[in-house]
């Protein structure tokens, strides 16, 4: 039966088969990659099935990826891209706002110490003795 963890299963088989390799032990190794091969082949994207999906207008890696995550199934792999697309876009949105507000408050910041910098009333020699008189004030010491 193919299920979501055959792509782990493939992956330990292989691994086992490695192992008994390296300790030598032959017949061991053939029976380890025998089973991942046929668990691999339950898992294989079918080209047919790919090309339907690209035909539909998306890409290769697009048409692979979803098949292989619904076992081959069109309809279901259509879906998942759809759903994958819509989720890119709202995590892309929500990226694009984090900017914007990121931007507009470096701005702010950058035309205040323009403004700071700017002012010839407020030297660098006062603008401490503001800052010493406001810490005096609060009762900070």
């Amino acid at each position: 039966m193919v299920n979501k963890y055959t792509p782990i299963f493939v992956r330990l088989n292989l691994l086992k088969a490695i192992l008994k390799y390296y300790r030598g032990k032959k017949n061991e190794t053939r029976q380890f990659l025998d089973t991942a091969m046929q668990e691999m082949k339950k898992i294989l994207v079918d080209d047919d099935k790919v090309a339907e999906v690209m035909s539909m207008g998306f890409s290769n890696t697009e048409a692979k990826l979803a098949l292989r995550a619904t076992f081959n199934n069109v309809d279901a792999a259509v879906e998942q891209i759809f759903k994958s697309n819509v989720l890119c876009a709202q995590i892309n949105i929500l990226v694009f706002k984090s900017i914007i507000f990121n931007l507009r408050k470096f701005t702010r910041i950058i035309k205040y110490n323009l403004l700071i910098s700017s002012s010839s009333s407020i030297s660098s020699k006062s603008f401490s003795l503001s800052l010493e008189s406001v810490s005096d004030s609060s009762g900070l010491h």
